[in-house]
C-alpha cells in the first residue's frame, strides 16, 4: 500500500477514535472542507421536512441501486433526490431479484411512489452496475443521472447538472470529478489523482478526457455518450467488477465523450452528507489497490484509451465566419472546405455564421458538421448584421474547446468578444485587411486589436502577406502562414455532365469572379485589343449588374463582341469542364488577398497571370516567370504581352503551374497544417 495512504488512514482511524461525538466530529469536518457522516438527530431533523408536490421538472431520469443492508436508509437518499429544487421526470430504483427474491420493499420507501419512484427489476444480479447497465438497456434515448444510496444530497446538485447539460449536450457532466494523471504510456496512480474543488475554475466547465467522474457525486450522461461495449456484462465483470466508476470513464473516453466538472462543483469537497459509514462500501478496497487493479485490466484490453488521453485530435472546433455555401465567395469556401474536411479526419467541427434571409436555419451535413445560421437583417459596408449571431455563441461556445474565427467580419469578432471567450483557444484566421471602409475601419480597430492581442494564433495565407498587411507585423510572433488549399477532385467527382461555351479552334483565356470594381476585368476586356484572332476572352462571374453593363458597353465600344465573352455565373459542380478546357487562367485584380481560383487553375495543369498587389498573396501564389507571369496593374497591354510570353514555352509553364500546386496547395497540406496548430495550441494549456 502506498506509504502517503497508510498515514491518511491512520490519521482517519485516530480521528474517529479521538472525536466519538458524531456533530461535534462533523463540525470539524466542515471546517477543514471534508465529507462528514450525518447524525441520526440531523438526518431525521432533514427528513421531517415535507416534499412538496409542485416542484419544477427537468426532461431527465434519476437512476439508483441499493441492497438489503442497506434499504434501511435509502429513504434518506429517496428523499434528498425528491427535495431537489429541480426533480427528474422519473427515478429508477434498479434491484436485482436475486437480492430481492420476494419483490417485498419497506412501506417507508414505496411511499415515494407517489413522487414518481419506479422500480425496475433484474434478473441478474450486477452489484453497483445495476444503477446503470438495465437503465440503459430501458431507456436508451434518456439522460440518465446516476446517484449513490448512502449520501443525502445538496437541494441544488440536480438542477446544477441538468443546466449545465443544457448549456453543451456533448459532454458527460460531473458534480465531483478528479483530474487523472497520466504520461504517454502510463497512468498515475488512483491516490494522486486530487478533487476538482469548489473554486478551481480552471477545470471547471472544461471538458477534458482526463476528469476521473466519481459516482457518489453524481453523473449525467447524455444519450449515447458511452461506447457500446459499456453493456458488455462479461467484460465488466471481468475486468471492473468492483469499479463501476473506472469502468464507465473508461467507456466515456473510448466513445470520445469528454467529461466535465460543473461550475462550483456541490459534491467537491465538505458537501458529501454520508448516511452509511464507509466501513459498508467499497470505497476502501478501490483505494487501496482496486482502482489500479482494474483500471489496468482494462487498458490491456483497450489501449486506444491511452492513445485518445495522449491526442488532441478529439477536440471540438467552431468555425466562426460572415456566411457558409451556398452563400458563395472565396472566405465561404474555405469555411466549406476545412469544416467538411476536419469531419472527415474525425475532428468535432460545426460552424456558426449569418444567414442571407432574416431567419435562424440550422442543418447537419452529411458529414454530421452542423451548420448554424443566424437571422440577418442584410449587409452594412461589407458587414451582416445579425445581433443574433451574438447570442447564439454565448449559448453555445462552451461547446467548443477551439474558435476558429475568418476575418475580416467584424459582426463574428464583436460576438466572440462578448461571448465567454477566456477560457477558449482563438485562432484568427486572416483572410484580408479591411480596405475599403477607412472610416468606419477607425471605429472598429479597437475590437479588431483586442482580438489581435488576446488570440492564440493566427493564420495568415502568406508569409508575404503577414509582411505586408498593415495590422499583422505587429503580431508576427504568433503569425502562421497557411496557404489555402483546393482538392481538385472535388470539382471532379461533382461535374454533372456540363460542356463548356469554348469553341476548340480557339485559345480560350479564362477568368472567372465576382463582377467588383477591386477586380479589374475591365484590363482584361481591353487586352483583347492587342491580341490576335486566335484569342478568345471568357468571364465568368456574377455580381455588379451596374458593373456588367459597363462592361458590355465597353465591350461594344472597342468593337470586342466576337472577342470577349460575359457568362455570367458558372455551378461550382461545372467549373472543372471551364478549367479543362481553357488556354490560361487571368485574374487582373486591382486588389485581392489570395485568389484561390489560381489555385484551381494550376490544378489542372493551367498556366496563370496575376497582378503585382500589396498587400497580396496572389504573386506568391503566381511564383513569376515559373507557373506563369506577374505583370503590373491597371496594363492591358502587360496582360497581352504575358499571354504571348507564356505562348512561347507554354509545356514549360503549364507542368511548373501544376508542380507548384501539388507542392504547395492542396487541400490536404492546408488541413494538416491547420490540425498540426490546432494540436500545438491546444497541448500548450
Amino acid at each position: 500500500m502506498n506509504f502517503k495512504l497508510r498515514i491518511k488512514l491512520f490519521l482517519k482511524s485516530l480521528f474517529n477514535i479521538v472525536f466519538k461525538n458524531k456533530t461535534f466530529k462533523n463540525s470539524i469536518l466542515r471546517f477543514f472542507g471534508r465529507d462528514y457522516e450525518l447524525s441520526k438527530d440531523e438526518l431525521e431533523s432533514l427528513f421531517s421536512k415535507p416534499i412538496p408536490l409542485d416542484s419544477k421538472k427537468g426532461d431527465f431520469i434519476v437512476s439508483l441501486t441499493t441492497f438489503p443492508q442497506r434499504i434501511h436508509i435509502l429513504k434518506y437518499t429517496l428523499h434528498s433526490i425528491f427535495m431537489q429544487n429541480l426533480i427528474p421526470k422519473k427515478v429508477i430504483l434498479s434491484l436485482s431479484l436475486e437480492e430481492f427474491i420476494d419483490k417485498k420493499l419497506p412501506n417507508e420507501i414505496m411511499e415515494f411512489s407517489k413522487f414518481g419512484l419506479e422500480i425496475l427489476w433484474n434478473d441478474n444480479n450486477l452489484r453497483q452496475y445495476n444503477k446503470i447497465i438495465p437503465v440503459l438497456k430501458a431507456y436508451p434515448n434518456e439522460v440518465i443521472v446516476t446517484l449513490d444510496d448512502d449520501i443525502y444530497y445538496p437541494q441544488n446538485l440536480l438542477k446544477g447538472l441538468y443546466n449545465s447539460y443544457l448549456s453543451n449536450k456533448n459532454v458527460i457532466w460531473v458534480q465531483r470529478g478528479r483530474i487523472l494523471t497520466y504520461s504517454s504510456n502510463k497512468i498515475d496512480t488512483f491516490f494522486n489523482w486530487k478533487l476538482v474543488k469548489k473554486h478551481n475554475k480552471k477545470y471547471q466547465n472544461k471538458p477534458l478526457f482526463n476528469i476521473f467522474l466519481e459516482g457518489v457525486g453524481g453523473v449525467l450522461y447524455p444519450p449515447n455518450s458511452l461506447h457500446r461495449d459499456v453493456l458488455d456484462e462479461d467484460k465488466f465483470l471481468t475486468l471492473s467488477p468492483k469499479a463501476d466508476d473506472v469502468w464507465l470513464w473508461a467507456m466515456a473516453v473510448l466513445n470520445k465523450s469528454k467529461i466535465c466538472v460543473v461550475s462550483q462543483n456541490l459534491m467537491a469537497n465538505g458537501n458529501a452528507m454520508i448516511i452509511s459509514p464507509y466501513e459498508k462500501s467499497l470505497w476502501l478496497d478501490n483505494l487501496t489497490f482496486g482502482n489500479d487493479i482494474q483500471l489496468s485490466n482494462i487498458l490491456k484490453a483497450y489501449p486506444k484509451i491511452l492513445d485518445i488521453l495522449n491526442q488532441v485530435d478529439y477536440l471540438r472546433i467552431l468555425q466562426l465566419g460572415k456566411f457558409y455555401p451556398p452563400d458563395l465567395g472565396g472566405i465561404e469556401s474555405v469555411i466549406e472546405d476545412i469544416t467538411i474536411s476536419l469531419r472527415k479526419r474525425g475532428l468535432h467541427n460545426d460552424c456558426l455564421c449569418s444567414n442571407s434571409k432574416l431567419y435562424y436555419k440550422e442543418e447537419i451535413l452529411s458529414c454530421g458538421a452542423k451548420i448554424m445560421r443566424c437571422a440577418s437583417f442584410g449587409k452594412v459596408a461589407s458587414t451582416s448584421i445579425s445581433p443574433q449571431m451574438i447570442f447564439k455563441l454565448r449559448s453555445i461556445i462552451n461547446n467548443y474547446d477551439i474558435i476558429h474565427i475568418h476575418l475580416p467580419d467584424p459582426m463574428a469578432n464583436i460576438a466572440l468578444l462578448l461571448s465567454n471567450y477566456k477560457h477558449k483557444k482563438i485562432i484568427l484566421h486572416w483572410h484580408s485587411d479591411i480596405i475599403r471602409q477607412k472610416r468606419l475601419l477607425k471605429l472598429y480597430l479597437p475590437f479588431q486589436y483586442k482580438l489581435l492581442k488576446y488570440s492564440d494564433a493566427i493564420i495568415a495565407t502568406s508569409e508575404k502577406y503577414i509582411e505586408e498587411s498593415s495590422f499583422l507585423p505587429l503580431f508576427k510572433d504568433k503569425c502562421f502562414a497557411i496557404p489555402i488549399g483546393f482538392d481538385k477532385s472535388i470539382l471532379l467527382n461533382s461535374f454533372k455532365n456540363h460542356t463548356s461555351p469554348f469553341p476548340s479552334n480557339k485559345k480560350i483565356i479564362f477568368s472567372l469572379g465576382r463582377f467588383a470594381k477591386n477586380k479589374g476585368f475591365e484590363y482584361l476586356i481591353q487586352s483583347a485589343e492587342f491580341l490576335s484572332d486566335d484569342y478568345l476572352i471568357f468571364i465568368g462571374g456574377g455580381g455588379s449588374e451596374p458593373l456588367k453593363k459597363n462592361f458590355l458597353d465597353l465591350i461594344k465600344r472597342k468593337n470586342l463582341e466576337n472577342k470577349v465573352f460575359l457568362i455570367g455565373k458558372i455551378e461550382r459542380a461545372n467549373l472543372a469542364e471551364y478549367y479543362k478546357n481553357c488556354h490560361i487562367f487571368i485574374l487582373p485584380s486591382l486588389q485581392e488577398s489570395y485568389g484561390i481560383v489560381l489555385v484551381e487553375a494550376m490544378s489542372f495543369k493551367k498556366p496563370i497571370i496575376c497582378t503585382r498587389l500589396k498587400p497580396s498573396g496572389i504573386d506568391f501564389i503566381n511564383e513569376d516567370n515559373v507557373s506563369g507571369i506577374v505583370v503590373e496593374s491597371h496594363n492591358p497591354k502587360a496582360i497581352a504581352d504575358a499571354i504571348s510570353m507564356i505562348d512561347k514555352n507554354y509545356d514549360y509553364f503549364a507542368k511548373n503551374a501544376y508542380d507548384r500546386y501539388l507542392k504547395h496547395f492542396t487541400q490536404k497540406k492546408m488541413i494538416d497544417k491547420i490540425i498540426n496548430l490546432y494540436n500545438d495550441i491546444y497541448k500548450k494549456g
